[in-house]
This record gives structure tokens, sequence and C-alpha cells, in this order.
């Protein structure tokens, strides 16, 4: 399968106000995986520990366990034994080394979280991070590249007999630290500069040569209030590291107007769609793959069904769910039903109009036992509450079709109903933009 992403917490922060950033902090790690998968083909299932530090300013990352790959490789001369760590191990092959144990360790600073750190719900778009924090998007992603391996112990000082996979390549010359391999040396025109000890950090672009506004993986003269993505000379390290890497994301992009299918050309229960904050992908099972990034696309075309996922409130799929619900909720995953509405909606008729379509065609009648606006607000109420209302709920509510509170016809009543907030919940709403819905059409 693609590579996914789990986040643990190992701690909470002290305070209230960075407590409540723990669940964006954990749907942005796992975007960032996605992300990563984009560019880099893997599988396995990446379990990444979080841990609150209030003795560190900024944050750090590394996988954890490792594998011997060799034990008499010559490195400068010296012989080493190379190992490779966990989350390497498990994105390459697929084998988890070290089981039910998180994969991975993000460390976060609680000294400056709050003050120089811009979490993103909104990832789609990059032009709304503050122009006086970094993304937090791009740090994370970063220190889950340290992850990934780059990083090491001989670039960070130590003498002993074990280097990483990165170390093979790490060379100093005349006090400069550089990464030799192959790949990223094509992508830069030469040895990559990366930076000697600094913030602890010595497995990051060197600054001024490469900096935080070419790369992801240099914290030197980062922009804030900027998104970034893989670039050449980072692509180049991964894949000298073993990873295979595509030069551009992968991507299923629908033009920007109108209704765009993504075809798939494989059975449903292959392939995942998959939510992380407003991102949407697909991913696949049962093999190395990429998660491709879904933009503009509103549904997927399988060998064997269809699913609409375009279902915000102001959405077609949306909005036919709501009328569903709002009128049949027993009938809400009845592909044919969703088909049919889909293409009104897809037409641009509005909720009120399909509204007017259900009484003009009788369906109301049939359910409710007649077109009153007592039988409609008693069949409603029972649809979005799940009990018949009282009389008392019922002489309320007409209220808003006879002038004694509003003047609303029956379709514009059904039709705030359906868009409602409680309608939304008692549907789970939010649940189906997490899977997507079935239709025929």
């Amino acid at each position: 399968m693609s590579t996914s992403f789990t986040v643990s917490f190992a701690n909470q922060p002290a305070t209230p106000s960075q407590a409540a950033l723990v669940p964006i902090i954990g749907q942005t790690i796992v975007a960032a995986g996605m992300w990563l998968n984009s560019f880099v083909k893997g599988w396995g299932t990446i379990d990444v520990r979080v841990n609150f530090d209030s003795l560190i300013a900024t944050m750090s990352g590394t996988s954890l366990a490792s594998e011997v790959i060799s034990t008499s490789t010559l490195i400068a001369g010296k012989t080493y034994t190379v190992v490779r760590g966990g989350v390497a191990a498990e994105w390459q092959s697929g084998k988890d080394i070290n089981g039910a144990s998180s994969d991975a360790v993000i460390n976060i600073g609680t000294t400056n979280l709050e003050r120089w750190y811009a979490f993103d719900a909104t990832l789609a778009s990059s032009n709304d991070i503050p122009a006086n924090k970094t993304d937090a998007f791009r740090v994370l992603m970063h220190e889950l590249i340290h992850g990934m391996g780059m990083n090491g112990f001989l670039c960070n000082g130590s003498t002993g007999a074990t280097a990483s996979l990165y170390d093979q390549y790490f060379a100093t010359e005349g006090g400069r630290s550089y990464f030799t391999g192959t790949n990223s040396q094509m992508a830069f025109g030469g040895p990559v500069p990366v930076t000697n000890s600094h913030l602890g950090d010595t497995a990051s672009f060197a600054n001024k040569l490469l900096t935080g506004s070419q790369t992801v993986m240099s914290y030197d003269n980062v922009p804030n209030g900027q998104r970034i993505s893989l670039d050449p000379v980072l692509i180049g390290v991964l894949r000298d590291l073993g990873y295979t890497v595509r030069d551009t994301q992968a991507s299923f992009v629908g033009l920007a107007t109108g209704v765009n299918t993504a075809q798939v050309g494989l059975s449903a229960s292959g392939v995942q769609w998959v939510k992380t904050l407003d991102l949407a992908w697909l991913t696949f099972q049962n093999r190395s793959e990429y998660s491709y990034l879904l933009q503009n696309v509103q549904r997927l075309e399988f060998t064997d069904k269809k699913l609409a996922i375009d279902l915000k409130p102001t959405e077609s799929a949306g909005q036919a769910v709501d009328f569903i619900g709002m009128l049949a909720p027993d009938f809400i995953k009845n592909p044919g039903l969703m088909g049919q509405l889909l293409d009104l909606f897809d037409q641009g008729f509005q909720m009120s109009t399909v509204c007017q379509k259900a009484l003009d065609l009788g369906l109301v009648q049939s359910l409710a036992g007649s077109n009153s606006p007592e039988s409609l607000v008693a069949l409603l109420f029972k649809n979005v509450v799940g009990v018949a209302p009282t009389a008392a709920q019922v002489l309320g509510l007409t209220a808003y079709m006879d002038g004694r509170s509003a003047q609303l016809s029956q379709a514009d009543f059904m039709a705030a109903v359906a868009n409602s907030e409680l309608n939304q919940t008692h549907i789970g709403l939010v649940g189906l933009q997490q899977t997507g819905i079935e239709y025929l059409g």
C-alpha cells in the first residue's frame, strides 16, 4: 500500500492554549507525511510519537530503532557497520522492524510553539500563513525527513564504528561539511554543503548556499508566511538514501470549474480515499506506491463503483446528502437516488428548487401522508431529531410557514431544515466527508 501515518502523543503541553493545538499538530504531521509520500514511493505505516519539551526552542526529529545493512563498509578509509533506520526500513520495504513501537519521534519545543509557528487547517491554500510566523507544515515535514534518514552518527561528531546511510556520503573538507551522494551532486552541481553543528542539527543544508527560501531542509533564513515543497537537491538526497522519488508530485488535477472525475482504473477495494485537514488523497493497498493528491476533483470512478467526494455543505454531494437526510434518511446510501440528486445539483439547482420538485412530484405527500404544513413538520422533525414532535412543537414550527413567525414556502422551509447544522449532524456529514458516498450515473 502507499505509506500511511499514525500519530501518538507521549505527553501534553502544560498550557491550555498549547494543548488546544494538539489535534491540528497530529493532523499536520499526517498531512506532511502524505505530502512526502506523493513524491516518495513507499508502503507500510509510519507511527510517529510526539514529545513536548519545555527545554528546547524549536523541533527535532529522528527515527527509532535500526537494522544492520552492512558490517564492513569503508567510509573515509575506516570500516563501519552501516544501519538503516526504522522509518526507512518500513517505507522502502514494508518491513516493520520495531513492531508495535513508534517508528519515529518528533520533539516539539513549547518555548516558542505559539510565537513562532503557524498551524494551518487549510493546507490547500498557502496564502494564509501569517507574515510573522513560520509554516508549521514545512517544519514538521523537515523533521519527518530527518526521520526518513537524513541524519546520522558521523555527521554529528561520533567517533564510533556505526554509520547511517546518510553518513556514507558525509564528508568534511576545509572546515566545511558536504553530502556527496551522486544524485544530490547532480542536482546541485557538486558536493552539497550541509551545516556544521548548528542548533544540534548537522544534517540540514548550509546557510547562504541552500537557504530556507529554496529548500525545506534548511531552517536558516526561512521566510515567514511562505510554504515550500520538495526541491531537486533534497530529491537527490532521498534517492541517494535508497528511496524512489518522483521529480513532480503525484496528483490528479481537475479543471478549476465544473465537476471533475478522476478515472482510477482499479477496483475500489484496492484504493483508499484519505482526508488530511482539507487535502484529499488516493492511496493504494498491497503494493509500494505513491499517494496521489486530488486537486479540483469531485468524483472518483473505479472499475466497480463511483464515489462522490464533494461533500462540503455547499457542494453538490453535500447538498444531495442533506436533502436525503431531511426527507428520507434511510436512503442516504442508496446509489441510485444519490446519482439522480447529484445530476440536479450539478446542473446548478438550488436546494429550495429541488425541494419544490419533491413537493410537485408527490414525494412529500407519499412520505408524510399529506402536503399540509403540519404533516410536513412532523415528517421532517422525526427524520432530523429522531422522535415525533409534540403538538406544541408542530404549532411552533408551522408558524414559519403561516405568517405567525415567517412566511416561508414549504419548499423554503424544507431547504432551511436540510441545510441546518442539526440535519448535517444527524446524517453524519463530517463522517461522510472522510469516506465519500457511492452513486450511480
